[in-house]
């Protein structure tokens, strides 16, 4: 494609280019996308059709073209918008054009982001589709699952959780690391006694002495997350018990947590 391009006259590349364009702004009209969107509300309106769109959706996660293909093409891209700079002005002309456009899924150029109450509007609409859709709340779990786990396998044991491990095994209490419990993981399992106990940073988990209120988005999405997996792990007929790094610092306080736990162990 890229030398049959280069071979073409000048007058050809321009018809051709025009004819592009054209294509292009009629697939990229107000009217065209309007009409889409309304064909995929009613599409997802009807549940055999919704069934096959995920089930479509289902099938094609986790397939990713080889590398050398993508190598490839993005060679082929970049010698493209080098020896051709009228087609990559064309191309980043009509893009922009499209990301303008109210129906774009994209934000408008220059609009910095969304405004709280749109972020919440759509938050409140994406929540209520899941809660409406069984299958596509299985779905959404089971994708948070497998990125808890990913997350997982990535990082190793804080100081806190070391520690805390540590003092199991000198209580001789049984534990397992990391235990999978539903869709969550709990960081030190007794499972024996069904005793869930989950080390949280002060910081990042808005320890209730040194960090009351949560101050930024990731205190905020952690202080939900763990209300989840406390009401998940409740479910399933277990004890859940919070312990927090400053608790870990010193022996006073790691011996009030060994009496917490003893005592837990023992009820």
């Amino acid at each position: 494609m890229h030398w049959q391009w280069a071979s073409l006259p000048a007058d050809s590349r321009s018809k051709i280019l025009a004819g592009l364009k054209k294509s292009w702004d009629r697939a990229s009209s107000p009217e065209r996308l309007k009409k889409n969107s309304e064909t995929m509300k009613a599409c997802w309106a009807d549940p055999h059709l919704r069934e096959k769109l995920l089930a479509g959706a289902a099938k094609k996660r986790g397939k990713r073209q080889p590398q050398d293909v993508v190598a490839r093409r993005n060679e082929t891209v970049r010698k493209l918008y080098r020896d051709h700079p009228e087609r990559k002005a064309f191309l980043i002309q009509n893009g922009k054009k499209l990301a303008a456009s109210p129906y774009h899924h994209r934000r408008k150029p220059g609009e910095v982001s969304w405004s709280a109450e749109t972020r919440r509007r759509i938050s409140q609409g994406v929540k209520a589709r899941i809660d409406a859709d069984p299958k596509l709340k299985e779905i959404y779990l089971e994708a948070l699952a497998k990125g808890r786990e990913r997350m997982r396998l990535r990082t190793s044991p804080t100081r806190p959780e070391r520690a805390m491990a540590k003092m199991l095994q000198d209580l001789g209490e049984p534990f397992e690391v990391e235990f999978k419990l539903g869709a969550y993981f709990i960081d030190l399992a007794c499972v024996e006694k069904r005793l869930a106990i989950l080390v949280d940073g002060c910081f990042w988990h808005c320890c209730p002495v040194h960090f009351p209120n949560a101050t930024t988005k990731q205190q905020s999405h952690n202080l939900i997350f763990d209300y989840r997996r406390d009401q998940a792990i409740l479910k399933h007929g277990w004890h859940v018990s919070h312990i927090w790094e400053h608790a870990l610092s010193n022996k006073a306080k790691r011996s009030q947590v060994e009496k917490e736990i003893k005592s837990l162990c023992a009820s």
